[in-house]
């Protein structure tokens, strides 16, 4: 399974973990695409969200942390 897209509205949308290795969100996952073996894995986002509204990598690329949309505009958002 490949994804082609990105969800424009993230901010920072596209991070790269090192050299050959891409990640971005897509839909309701984040995708980690390696350019040398042209392989995708895909982290799907949290239960009770709506979608994935920003995403940030560590400074030594090891983590990475999104905030979801709650389902409910009372419940707060959250992060992963």
């Amino acid at each position: 399974k490949h994804v082609f897209g990105l969800k424009a509205d993230v901010t920072d949308n596209v991070a790269y973990l090192d050299e050959q290795t891409a990640i971005f969100p897509a839909g309701h996952n984040l995708v980690i695409h390696n350019t040398e073996q042209r392989s995708q894995k895909f982290v799907p986002g949290s239960d009770g969200a709506v979608g994935i509204v920003a995403m940030a990598v560590s400074s030594n690329r090891k983590f990475v942390a999104i905030a979801e949309r709650p389902e409910r505009p009372s419940d707060k958002p959250m992060v992963t």
